[in-house]
């Protein structure tokens, strides 16, 4: 483990050389990212002008939802980002070679290849956002809700990179899955707003199948209760190391069945 901090140290440091040849990039990323996260935050602030609640759920209560399943997508995007170009080009360009020669594991590698400091726009307007909506939503034992808080928000990640990491991982069969994860991932944009909204279908798939409902959702019905152990907090931890051992293996087997892009 000290080694594999170490060695992420060192990524880290050529990150941040990166960055500093290139801050105009980072700038211009992380105004995109506010410009995206207000023009949401106007279309709630539009809805709830002319209706008082959504399904039961107050302004401040969606806000919260809303930013609260902003930061583990940003932390995600902040240090798994490579993901997405591996899906598109490591396998089928026989980038994956280099990763195989080192002694150290492929998937860390992968995972290291590059910090999107870019995630930070996204980090902090969810952070912004869940802070504010905290103001306006009464809990019946804030130090619960704020340990229940820290625990979901690492759930989150993993349900994130686990998604994340099985859909870059079918790239070793299909050479190119960079389509599949843009479509899955898009699918985490219905669970920013209530999922009662959705029928018990559309619920239930994004519960059990592509489990993005168990980042934001779930977890905020729990932080609003301060429920620390129910059936739902069990559906939420559960999911979470579910889905991250089910990308290890898929992962490790693709490695496995891994093929040089040849001549």
């Amino acid at each position: 483990m000290k080694r594999y901090m170490r060695l992420y140290r060192v990524y880290l440091n050529n990150s941040f050389k990166i960055l500093r040849m290139s801050t105009a990039n980072f700038v211009i990323g992380f105004i995109a990212f506010l410009a995206i996260q207000i023009s949401s935050l106007l279309f709630l602030q539009v809805t709830f002008g002319r209706i008082p609640s959504v399904n039961g759920y107050s302004f401040y209560q969606v806000l919260f939802i809303y930013g609260f399943s902003q930061i583990p997508r940003g932390l995600d995007h902040l240090y798994s980002d490579y993901l997405w170009i591996f899906s598109m080009r490591s396998v089928v360009k026989g980038e994956m070679d280099r990763y195989l020669v080192r002694p150290v594991s492929p998937y860390f590698q992968v995972i290291c290849e590059r910090v999107q400091f870019d995630a930070l726009g996204e980090i902090v307007v969810g952070v912004v956002i869940t802070l504010y909506a905290i103001t306006g939503i009464t809990f019946p034992n804030p130090g619960i809700s704020l340990f229940l808080g820290f625990i979901y928000l690492i759930t989150g990640c993993m349900i994130y990179t686990s998604i994340k990491t099985i859909c870059a991982s079918l790239a070793f069969w299909l050479k190119k899955s960079i389509y599949i994860l843009q479509s899955i991932y898009g699918l985490s944009d219905l669970t920013k707003y209530p999922m009662s909204i959705y029928p018990p279908v559309v619920r239930s798939f994004l519960t059990y199948i592509i489990p993005f409902g168990v980042v934001a959702f779930l977890p905020s019905e729990l932080i609003f209760t301060s429920t620390l152990i129910s059936p739902i907090s069990l559906t939420i931890i559960g999911m979470a190391c579910l889905f991250t051992l089910l990308a290890s293996i898929i992962w490790k087997k693709g490695v496995k069945s891994y093929e040089s892009a040849g001549n």
